[in-house]
């Protein structure tokens, strides 16, 4: 009746073969690693830039920024970083992309998306397998008037090993006008692509 307690309620766990229950098993595993960092990394802190970028691979990753203007020079290092099967998730759709090729092609117009990139923190785990990368940047307007929209967001990656290659590629970004302008800028150059692939094919025929 009223003013009866009722008892609380026990919350089963996610099973393991639920997306969630398999994404949740993930990150667990993901805190678990960076839990475990030596007491010397940790005391540095995810803000000093001194301990980013420990390993080959991450490097590499990071000095794409450097050159990121020369597609050729790009194309090179992602070929030598991005395992062929990687599987990639972008922040705008729900449904992964598989294989280095589209991996490639969304992170080349990302490259060309984003202005005033910069990463902020970085955390990796001591086997140099899994690591979060958090950033900021800007996504432009799109059409007349349209405002730029300043967004957050992190790399989650994971790799063979220390100087392994990015098996699985996650980005997530705050907030949702960021993600929906992003994706505004990808469905344009997507139809613009498909449009030049068709062109081309019909003339070639």
């Amino acid at each position: 009746g009223i003013g009866r307690k009722r008892p609380a309620r026990k919350m089963e766990p996610l099973p393991e073969s639920s997306p969630s229950g398999r994404q949740h098993t993930r990150l667990r595993r993901i805190v678990g690693h960076l839990s475990a960092s030596n007491a010397s990394e940790a005391s540095a802190g995810a803000r000093n830039e001194s301990t980013w970028w420990p390993t080959p691979t991450l490097k590499m990753w990071k000095a794409i920024f450097d050159v990121k203007d020369d597609w050729k020079k790009v194309r090179g290092m992602l070929k030598r970083i991005l395992h062929p099967d990687v599987v990639f998730h972008p922040p705008t759709y729900w449904q992964p992309r598989e294989g280095r090729r589209i991996a490639m092609f969304i992170l080349r117009n990302v490259l060309e998306i984003f202005q005033d990139f910069k990463y902020t923190r970085c955390f990796c785990d001591d086997a140099g397998k899994n690591a979060v990368l958090e950033f900021k940047t800007i996504v432009p307007g799109l059409d007349p008037g349209e405002e730029n929209v300043h967004i957050e967001g992190v790399d989650i990656v994971e790799m063979e090993g220390p100087g392994g290659r990015i098996t699985d590629f996650k980005v997530m970004v705050r907030p949702p006008e960021g993600a929906l302008l992003l994706k505004k800028h990808m469905d344009r150059r997507v139809s613009a692509f498909m449009k030049r692939l068709t062109k081309a094919m019909t003339e070639s025929n």
